[in-house]
């Protein structure tokens, strides 16, 4: 049985491995026990800032299409839904937004897999039952930005 990797963040946010103090990168294949690098201090809070500024946006944008937001940030035991809309006509979105700074870990649409669909399908079925809106139309939407959108939208 292999182990997972542990790591640390250093001062710049770069994480390393603590045993070799080397970083991780390059070095793990996948399904042989390491699941990726725990991000920590100060990286993790850009990490999460940026996601937030994407739903921030995203929320921004539907509104100005004409989408009234329900709920940012849903949380119920069995996930968390980042937006909740409902459009012109009556049809609620379930919205997964998604913000990468750059595609070196590939395109944000392609971090929603099939896992990641049916936690969002389940959590939406859960808000729909504890709202007593069961039977109502619903659609899934991915609202992806990349970092050179980011970069138009906030200068």
């Amino acid at each position: 049985m292999q182990t997972k990797r542990q790591t640390s963040a250093n001062s710049a946010g770069r994480v390393n491995d603590v045993r070799t103090g080397q970083s991780p990168a390059g070095t793990a294949k996948a399904g042989h026990g390491f699941a990726g690098p725990v991000i920590t201090g100060p990286a993790k809070a850009d990490k999460k800032l940026i996601g937030d500024l994407g739903e921030q946006f995203a929320a921004g944008v539907l509104f100005s299409e004409g989408w009234r937001i329900l709920e940012r940030k849903f949380r119920c035991p069995l996930g968390e839904i980042d937006i909740i809309a409902e459009g012109e006509d009556g049809c609620l979105c379930f919205i997964e937004v998604k913000t990468r700074m750059s595609s070196r870990m590939g395109l944000p649409a392609e971090a929603v897999d099939a896992r990641k669909q049916r936690r969002i399908r389940r959590t939406a079925q859960w808000y729909l039952h504890d709202r007593r809106l069961d039977g109502r139309p619903v659609r899934f939407m991915v609202f992806a930005l990349s970092g050179s959108e980011i970069d138009t939208s906030f200068s």
